[in-house]
């Protein structure tokens, strides 16, 4: 089997906003609605709520479901379709973020999502519309990624966190080696948890996938994942979503983000400056489109450019000009290695050669007119 990367949870609500806004919204045209008041008696029923989530948002009909005994997160009623759940009915007394009703709520679980996608629909299609809808906010979205070839070894990561050969702004982590059966020491699992389990907004985890899926067929299988909820969802969900390679890209815009593992035979004693381990590039490998059952060639351009910035570096970029000015935040950047500056990475320049630049000198004309290079 080949390493890949999918969306292993998907939940979120469709909530309608203050009675202003429907007087703006395109659902007057598509439904036949003459009035803000006619409008509102239309979505006010969940019926109608769930009904539009079914057909404009899921593709699926209300007779692939069957209606549960009891909700679920507080909702009081619901009805599933395998591991895809539809629920309704909270209302939200009191709450710190919100006050009435709660809407509907859509979960697909790891099973679900696997479902949905074998089910010949377009989960990246469904997220687009989460993102694109006014009326809808993601809860939790997990990433994942997939390792059948041995990048991933248990041991060496735990060693690894033991040891600090990490960059993260986790402030922990947590090697779980399993419950074991009564009378054996046969494990069930194992997972190393990266930041607060359950806890953060965002945290990773590596576990034991084949031992998880009684997969005896397989000879390796870990996964590693991510479980994004609340804020982080929505930010995560504001990346452009068009594609399978958005996705590949998205999951390792997420990894650069939160964590590096470092190669431990490199003695700075800084670690932003220790290279990174071997097996950790090995898998950064495989963020370069075509490594991951991706026919085309992945298009990274300057909207992808800019949201790169501006999700990794805004910080640091504005707080470097702002302490330092233009001029020397740019001499800081080449004087590192001034020497051996280019442009290696072959998407960059790609990039650079296909677009019509603003100043296509600006580097050459910059570092001969400030920077000494004797």
């Amino acid at each position: 089997m080949e390493n890949r990367v999918l969306i292993d949870w998907l939940t979120f609500t469709c909530q309608f906003p203050e009675f202003e806004i429907y007087q703006q919204t395109e659902y007057f045209e598509k439904y036949n609605l003459k009035s803000a008041i006619e409008y509102y008696d239309f979505i006010a029923d969940q019926n109608n709520i769930i009904n539009t989530l079914l057909d404009e948002f899921l593709d699926m009909s209300p007779a692939d479901f069957s209606i549960d005994d009891s909700g679920l997160y507080g909702y009081k009623k619901s009805m599933s379709c395998g591991h895809i759940r539809i629920m309704w009915d909270h209302k939200a007394v009191n709450s710190a973020t919100y006050s009435g009703d709660c809407g509907v709520c859509v979960s697909m679980s790891g099973a679900g999502c696997a479902e949905y996608v074998a089910a010949k629909h377009d989960i990246i299609s469904l997220l687009k519309k989460v993102k694109e809808c006014p009326f809808t906010k993601p809860s939790r979205i997990d990433l994942a990624f997939d390792d059948f070839t041995g990048l991933f070894d248990l041991d060496v990561i735990s060693e690894a966190c033991a040891s600090g050969d990490i960059i993260t702004n986790a402030k922990k982590y947590h090697d779980d080696k399993g419950d074991r059966k009564f009378g054996s020491n046969e494990i069930f699992g194992r997972t190393i948890y990266i930041g607060a389990f359950r806890r953060s907004d965002i945290f990773a985890r590596f576990y034991d996938k084949k031992l998880e899926q009684h997969r005896a067929d397989l000879t390796h299988w870990v996964r590693l994942e991510f479980q994004i909820q609340h804020e982080r969802a929505q930010a995560l969900l504001n990346f452009d979503w068009d594609s399978d390679e958005d996705l590949i890209y998205n999951f390792f815009l997420v990894v650069n983000n939160y964590m590096r593992f470092l190669d431990p035979l490199d003695p700075d004693k800084n670690n932003s400056r220790r290279a990174s381990a071997v097996w950790w590039s090995d898998f950064l490998n495989h963020s370069e489109v075509g490594k991951l059952t991706i026919d085309k060639d992945y298009c990274f351009n300057k909207d992808k450019l800019a949201a790169f910035l501006a999700t990794n570096c805004r910080q640091a970029i504005c707080v470097g000009m702002t302490i330092f000015g233009f001029e020397q935040f740019f001499k800081i950047l080449f004087n590192y290695d001034l020497k051996s500056f280019n442009i290696h990475a072959k998407k960059y320049k790609d990039l650079i050669s296909s677009v019509d630049c603003s100043d296509p000198e600006f580097l050459e004309r910059f570092i001969s007119e400030h920077i000494n290079i004797a």
